[in-house]
């Protein structure tokens, strides 16, 4: 069986918050699967296309869908939760909810897949380095830069 969230702002059922994330600070609940002794598979997949106006990419919201789409047919007879968020849907905000929708959902036989497809820089300074999350206008701002060592404390806490 395939649950696949499917976050599409036409639906009457799209959370409010993706479309204007710094008016709204409640988390955004992503559902959370009933656990299961089974072995499942989740995947998160985020792609940004618009992050930076002055290298545009044009296909890392397709990235995105696809490593989502090419993880549901390597695993047919398992059950695959997949949540994919692409552009104006891959804010902070978002990304934040998603992670802990891994963190809630996940145990031990789980496997889980992430990828973000999109730009990054790195602070000569700290020598860190942050994926840039969607901004409106394209810009860099502390609003949409997700540090590695971010990303990692997260990861760390997923079960799966």
């Amino acid at each position: 069986m395939t649950n696949i969230i499917v976050i599409d702002k036409n639906n009457p059922n799209f959370p409010k918050e993706l479309t204007d994330p710094l008016n709204n600070t409640e988390p955004i609940p992503f559902p959370v699967p009933p656990r299961s002794e089974e072995p499942r598979v989740f995947v998160l997949s985020i792609g940004v296309n618009n992050s930076n106006p002055e290298a545009p990419l044009y296909y890392a919201d397709k990235d995105a869908q696809d490593f989502s789409d090419n993880i549901i047919k390597k695993y047919p007879k398992q059950q695959i939760h997949s949540l994919v968020l692409k552009n104006a849907q891959a804010n902070n905000r978002s990304i934040q909810a998603a992670f802990r929708w891994l963190e809630e959902s996940t145990n031990k036989k789980d496997e889980v897949f992430v990828l973000f497809s999109g730009h990054g820089v790195v602070d000569y300074r700290t020598q860190r380095y942050y994926y840039l999350s969607y901004e409106p206008l394209g810009r860099v701002t502390n609003q949409n830069l997700i540090s590695d060592v971010w990303i990692g404390n997260l990861i760390s806490h997923i079960s799966g």
